[in-house]
């Protein structure tokens, strides 16, 4: 979705040049005791208003040109765009994610979804994962990212990730651009560590 009062498609139109662009990954969580199950005829950002940053979920998702995208990257430059948010709504109803678990718990118990898959997970561990949102004290702070990709990214609006674009945070030999490795991971790490709530202006956000 686009921090944009028209939605996405109106922000997008606005752009000179798409390319490929990637997304800040956001966590969004049920308040289980003040939010009522999660209604998907409704704007998600309606009906949440917590959240967390996930950067493993900042990925390339919208591109104007062809490109070949390979796991969580993209074989080509990727803008990191501040005003695309990747919304993660696994922990978003909490309804929907005991049942989605218990469907993989019984999946694995037939042998299917693979053995090292990181969702062989059991209710108690997913709900440790739940627990831990809830655990990081919550920031006042209005969206920081955008602060965030600002300092690290200065020219972020008109040079795309590239190898030898950003040499302080491209030492990975990567041969597929994700976000992930071109942002300071210390600072990531700082904005990472709370939990925070959508500004209300996100409450009339298309979703």
């Amino acid at each position: 979705m686009a921090d944009h009062p028209d939605g996405l498609g109106a922000y997008l139109d606005g752009l000179t040049n798409i390319g490929v662009r990637a997304g800040i990954g956001i966590e969004v969580f049920n308040d289980i005791e003040n939010e009522a199950p999660l209604d998907i005829s409704k704007p998600v950002l309606e009906q949440r208003l917590h959240f967390s940053y996930n950067w493993h979920i900042s990925r390339p998702s919208i591109t104007s040109q062809a490109v070949e995208l390979r796991g969580n990257g993209a074989m080509a430059p990727v803008f990191l765009d501040p005003n695309l948010l990747m919304l993660h709504l696994r922990f978003a109803d909490h309804e929907q994610l005991e049942h989605r678990q218990n469907l993989r718990i019984e999946a694995f118990a037939q042998n299917r979804g693979g053995a090292k898959s990181r969702w062989r997970l059991n209710m108690i561990r997913t709900l440790k994962q739940v627990r831990n949102l809830w655990e990081r004290a919550e920031s006042s702070i209005e969206l920081p990212h955008r602060e965030f990709i600002k300092n690290s990214l200065p020219e972020y609006k008109t040079k795309p990730l590239e190898d030898g674009v950003y040499p302080k945070f491209s030492e990975h030999g990567m041969k597929e651009v994700n976000p992930r490795p071109f942002v300071n991971p210390g600072v990531t790490n700082d904005i990472g560590d709370f939990r925070y709530r959508f500004p209300d202006r996100c409450k009339n956000w298309h979703s």
